[in-house]
């Protein structure tokens, strides 16, 4: 059993695992290598149309596909360094995660209760997890995420919640 009051340190570094993590997704780089292939493309065709040689249009391809992935780059990297600021605003707005939580697991689920009640859930309800350097993230689905921070586990409680995910829990996500 575990019991912590989360606070917006936690919250802020649960987001960046799940940023990090959503980024390198096979849909996400798919995503991304679709739009640097039809940017690529369209500039082809654009250097294709202005000289009617083929060099020409592959050197403007080539650029147009590395412009878009460098503008990728940068997008992602603004939204990491802009996401503290944004986790701390919806942290303070989320009420709900402001209280103290407990959490049990075994090989049957996870079981959290705190002052409003409590609930277990199967793994299988779960759509996967992830352990990152400062938190566990147990995933809902997609997008919807519940947070355990290691700071407030010791390392064999931190190494039995990621024995019991790996062996009895969803898929790594």
């Amino acid at each position: 059993m575990i019991g912590f009051t989360p606070d917006p340190d936690d919250y802020v570094a649960a987001c960046r695992a799940n940023f990090l993590a959503a980024w390198r997704r096979p849909s996400a780089l798919k995503r991304y290598a679709i739009g640097i292939g039809v940017t690529a493309v369209l500039g082809g065709a654009f250097g294709w149309f202005a000289e009617r040689e083929i060099v020409p249009a592959l050197i403007v391809a080539t650029g147009a596909g590395l412009y878009m992935a460098l503008l990728l780059l940068v997008i992602l990297g603004l939204t990491f360094l802009l996401l503290p600021r944004r986790a701390r605003k919806l942290f303070a707005q989320q009420r709900s995660i402001h209280r103290r939580f407990e959490y049990r697991w075994s090989e049957d689920g996870l079981e959290s209760s705190s002052d409003l009640g409590s609930v277990t859930r199967a793994w299988s309800d779960f759509h996967g997890w992830r352990r990152a350097p400062s938190t566990f993230l147990l995933y809902h689905n997609a997008q919807m995420f519940e947070f355990l921070p290691i700071r407030v586990m010791t390392g064999e409680q931190a190494e039995d919640l990621h024995a019991t995910l790996a062996r009895f829990g969803p898929p790594a996500f």
